[in-house]
């Protein structure tokens, strides 16, 4: 069990790593010419996370709907999911380029683009709108791919993908930025490009493994339906993340420039340290979905106890580690020392933790083909947040310690309300096998 779980999650963690690089290497290069190119690609983030909402709640449903096949040897169900999915997404990303190219106006009018940096983002959004049908077929390929239980091959690829992307910036920005428009078109460009490469290989891969075959396309309507069945809860899950962290940033903004450098630091430093807790629960998907298209219940108890083993190893790991290194990580961003950051570092790393627990309760009923559940969680959980904070807001606290204190308050309440669901579900099961045993007697 704990070779499957690292087989699954090690080299997811891997490539989580390598597709973070992707923003961070154009932000890199453009920051060295002028703060008008940086601010205006750092405006691009809101829209590959919108975007990246529609492409992993789809992949949530392809991953689940896979493994579960996987288990049940369902080849030729495989093969049509896959398919299907990839028309979904370049439909869908269709859609999205004509709503770019012509609401870009309105786009920069909502998203508060500095009129100085306004040339730099259309220039930059005038490339980058080719590549969102490229940000949606890695995503779904490697879906389908970790489910399948192929997870280096595909990891190998978005490593690689990553490191092209980050000589064709060199190439484009820094060598012959003279061979485009301008820096930013240049580093638009090498972005298409990578995804481009990172999307064919795939399918290339996809065939020779024979995951993808245009003569099994079965009961297409049936798949469609499942699909989109599985896809629409959790693409309103993805949409959500954006909503909160938005409301969460424009909460911060209220307290000055010195809070909300210091809350940037902290969610640089989270969205790093948060890298193993997602691979663990995301690689456990597959897993859990092939044991229950198995129907191996045992199996699947096994496994939630054995990650949940694993959460609290990382979580140790990683709070001893930030706490020892807190002195050097606060050195990374700032000058000036700060009373409150190990304070912060301890309750984000036990945020986390409580996160994770959550994911993974999460990761389970959308395996088991169940994510209406999850969403329901979730809508639950926004709720409780918004009020938490709301009523800590008032209480005058730090307010990055707010932001954490309420997401805590809100997974615990989420983790205390499944127990409870679980426990009385696990009741009336035993009730009513009591009461089937009465009647034979």
């Amino acid at each position: 069990m704990t070779k499957e779980i690292l087989r699954n999650s090690a080299p997811l963690a891997i490539s989580l790593f390598a597709i973070m690089s992707f923003n961070l290497v154009d932000s890199l290069f453009l920051a060295h010419i002028s703060k008008e190119k940086l601010a205006a690609i750092s405006l691009i983030l809101p829209l590959t996370v919108v975007f990246g909402g529609f492409n992993f709640g789809m992949s949530a449903a392809v991953s689940s709907i896979v493994s579960r096949y996987n288990g049940a040897k369902d080849f030729n169900g495989i093969n049509t999911v896959i398919w299907i999915s990839l028309a979904l997404n370049f439909m869908i990303s269709l859609v999205l380029i004509l709503l770019v190219s012509y609401l870009s106006q309105y786009i920069a009018s909502f998203l508060n683009v500095p009129k100085d940096a306004l040339v730099d983002f259309y220039d930059y959004l005038s490339i980058w709108k080719w590549a969102i049908p490229f940000i949606g077929i890695p995503v779904l390929l490697n879906s389908s791919l970790k489910a399948l239980g192929r997870t280096y091959s595909p990891a190998i690829i978005i490593i690689l993908t990553s490191v092209i992307n980050l000589i064709l910036d060199y190439l484009f920005i820094i060598k012959f930025e003279t061979f485009t428009t301008n820096a930013m078109t240049s580093a638009a460009l090498a972005t298409l490009l990578a995804r481009v490469f990172m999307s064919v290989t795939l399918v290339f891969y996809s065939i020779k493994i024979r995951s993808l075959n245009f003569s099994r396309l079965l009961n297409r309507s049936y798949h469609f339906i499942e699909i989109v069945r599985m896809s629409v809860p959790n693409i309103i899950i993805g949409l959500m993340v954006p909503a909160i962290t938005t409301y969460t940033t424009s909460y911060i903004g209220r307290f000055g420039i010195e809070v909300v450098a210091h809350f940037g630091a902290i969610a640089r430093i989270e969205s790093v340290l948060a890298i193993l807790g997602l691979a663990l629960t995301s690689g456990s998907g597959p897993i859990l979905g092939k044991f229950f298209g198995e129907g191996n219940e045992k199996k699947i108890m096994v496994l939630k106890s054995t990650l949940k083993k694993f959460l609290v190893g990382s979580f140790l790991f990683l709070t001893i580690t930030s706490l020892i290194s807190s002195n050097y990580l606060h050195s990374l961003f700032f000058d000036k020392s700060s009373s409150n950051f190990i304070l912060y570092l301890l309750i984000m790393n036990i945020y986390l933790f409580s996160r994770n627990l959550f994911a993974l309760e999460c990761t389970h009923r959308n395996s088991i083909g169940k994510p209406r559940k999850s969403l329901n969680y979730n809508i639950a959980g926004s709720f409780i947040y918004l009020i938490t904070l709301k009523y800590i807001d008032y209480l005058n606290y730090d307010p990055i310690l707010s932001v954490y204190y309420a997401m805590l308050f809100t997974n615990l309440c989420l983790l205390f309300g499944i127990y409870v669901v679980s426990n009385i579900k696990f009741k009336d099961r035993e009730l009513s096998a009591l009461k089937i045993r009465i009647k034979k007697d």
